[in-house]
């Protein structure tokens, strides 16, 4: 299911940590990741994301450094 815009963040976070803690066990025990060809190429999409992820959040810190970062909304309001 979709997040909803206004927490889509902290709710992808939640997900990454699993995903996080999935891989530090399998690296930390020594054992070889076991996935389906369907989750290797999900794991191929997501690491793709991160990469494009990263370059968003170069131009927001390039905005934020250089105070244009009016249209640049990250506020709480997940719970509010």
């Amino acid at each position: 299911m979709p997040s909803m815009s206004y927490c889509m963040f902290q709710n992808t976070t939640l997900e990454m940590d699993q995903i996080l803690d999935t891989l530090d066990e399998a690296f930390e025990e020594g054992r070889p990741l076991k996935l389906s060809s369907a989750e290797k190429q999900a794991y191929e999409q997501l690491i793709d994301q991160c990469q494009r992820f990263l370059v968003h959040d170069e131009m927001i810190t390039g905005q934020v450094m250089t105070g244009q970062d009016e249209e640049v909304d990250l506020s709480d309001s997940c719970y509010e």
